[in-house]
Order: structure tokens, then sequence, then C-alpha cells
């Protein structure tokens, strides 16, 4: 307890290998599944019993970043079939200039 009265508490979550548990090996986690019954495992590897596996990943494709949505900033733009759409607040602006 502290001065407070309040008991101080930290909890601290380390991810050991799962063959050699030895703590002080970095390790990653890894999920495989089979497709032909659909039975999945999860283990946590060091990069030595990981070997096979980052193996296999290293020739995977990798994924493809996604894209961040375009900012269309109440502009113009094209619809469905080709139809322009606008916003009322463009459709202001037009008028104010028009007049």
């Amino acid at each position: 307890m502290n001065d407070e009265g309040w008991e101080s508490v930290m909890k601290v979550t380390r991810t050991v290998c799962d063959v050699c548990t030895d703590q002080d090996k970095p390790a990653k986690s890894y999920e495989i599944r089979r497709l032909d019954d659909g039975i999945t495992v999860s283990k946590d590897l060091c990069a030595e019993h990981g070997l096979a596996l980052e193996e296999l990943l290293a020739d995977a494709p990798q994924p493809t970043p996604k894209k961040p949505p375009k900012a269309t900033g109440g502009t113009s733009r094209r619809g469905p079939r080709g139809i322009t759409v606008t916003s009322m607040d463009d459709i202001e602006k037009q008028k104010a200039a028009s007049s």
C-alpha cells in the first residue's frame, strides 16, 4: 500500500516460446489453420523454433496497403452512370456567383 492507502498494481505480460520457454528470447504468435478440416492451432515461437514458418511466410505475397479515401471537399463528382453530383453548398456558391 502507498501513502494514501491505495495498493499499486502493475501487470506485465510476456510472450515466450511454447517449445523452449526461454524468457530471454522474443517470441512471435502464429495461428495455423488446416484447410481440409478447419482445425486451427495457435503457437508462440522464438526465431529458432519459428524458422520453418518464417521460411514459408517469406514466399507469401505481401499484403497491399490500403489507399486512403479521397477527400471530396464539397466539389462535384461523377456518380453512377456518369451523372454529375453537386453538393448544396456548391449550388449556393454558383447562384451567388451568377447574381
